[in-house]
């Protein structure tokens, strides 16, 4: 308030602006982010601080979809009985400011909306202002995919080469690739990407090789393998499985394979043997 000389004596006020950096309410909740993404498995750190005038101690409490995770009041730090507890807590001491969250080891239920308030005695807020809120995602590598054939590799025919993969967050996508010494790269509509599947059509001998499946999202890929080995429309087989088994064992191929003796071939004469499938993961 001031007066100017020689003039009324009525006093002209002048606004006083907040300062840069300090919030104009007295008590207040900050976040560094209103969205975080770990991976599953790391630590992620939950960024928030609180600005107030008072020197008490304040009341804490972070809350994970509404249910109480951590409370700090009167000096005295109280982890609730969630799945949390022994992975949880404050990343500074709390007299600092500094609230930030820390949770070691995510995993993917972790993910949610934590919530945070702060109450201090004798310092005044307004609606809302005392509430912090940090979205989280925890992200999950896709699992080891399997790789898969269907149909009957022979001269002129179509297969379908599958590969999934049981976990990952978000949904993995899939690519082909068919290895040296013959690279080759698929494209749609031979290759569908979210179903992880390859159609090849008119097989030749010629399409014969290592095929490798590779399940990709934010948090990491994985990937498996098959050996495709085409054969001509007249060599016999019998037994081939459709679709099942571990991408660690072989194909329940069982080809007629002649005895040889030193008088020619016993067994049913000339028979060529049949094509064989394996398959391999990692």
């Amino acid at each position: 308030i001031w007066s100017i000389p020689g003039a009324l004596s009525r006093p002209i006020f002048f606004p006083l602006w907040p300062r840069a950096g300090v919030s104009s309410a007295v008590l207040e909740v900050h976040v560094g982010t209103g969205s975080v993404f770990s991976v599953e498995g790391q630590q992620v750190v939950l960024p928030a601080w609180y600005t107030s005038h008072s020197q008490k101690k304040p009341y804490i409490t972070w809350l994970l979809d509404k249910e109480d995770i951590l409370t700090y009041m009167d000096g005295v730090m109280k982890v609730e009985e969630t799945e949390l507890k022994p992975r949880v807590g404050f990343l500074h001491p709390v007299l600092t400011h500094n609230i930030s969250l820390f949770i070691n080891a995510t995993r993917e239920r972790d993910s949610g909306q934590y919530m945070c308030t702060v109450n201090v005695v004798d310092d005044a807020t307004s609606t809302g202002k005392n509430v912090g809120i940090i979205n989280l995602t925890v992200l999950v590598p896709p699992a080891p995919p399997a790789c898969r054939l269907h149909g009957d590799p022979a001269v002129g025919a179509n297969v379908t080469l599958s590969c999934t993969s049981e976990k990952g967050k978000p949904s993995p996508a899939y690519q082909w690739q068919r290895t040296a010494p013959t690279l080759q790269v698929f494209f749609p509509p031979a290759q569908d990407r979210a179903r992880g599947t390859l159609k090849l059509t008119n097989l030749s001998l010629d399409l014969s090789g290592v095929y490798v499946c590779v399940a990709e999202n934010q948090a990491g890929l994985a990937e498996c393998s098959i050996v495709l080995e085409v054969h001509s429309s007249e060599y016999v087989s019998a037994g081939l499985g459709r679709g099942g088994g571990d991408t660690h064992t072989r194909s329940p191929w069982c080809p007629l394979v002649p005895m040889v003796s030193p008088g020619g071939i016993r067994g049913g004469g000339d028979l060529p043997p049949a094509a064989s499938l394996s398959l391999s993961g990692s």
